[in-house]
């Protein structure tokens, strides 16, 4: 799936013990967040593989 750089809010680097913290020990070497504007929101699905 592509997201359009106009979808994008935010993008916020968790890294080391922070990312650790919320996401658990696969998050180790950092998240990124990435937050999408309300208005494209209903547009996107995510699945888990």
């Amino acid at each position: 799936m592509e997201i359009s750089p106009d979808w994008i809010e935010k993008i916020e680097v968790l890294k080391e013990a922070k990312a650790t913290a919320l996401y658990g020990s696969k998050a180790a070497n950092g998240v990124l967040l990435i937050e999408i504007k309300k208005a494209y929101a209903s547009k996107i699905d995510f699945s888990q593989k």
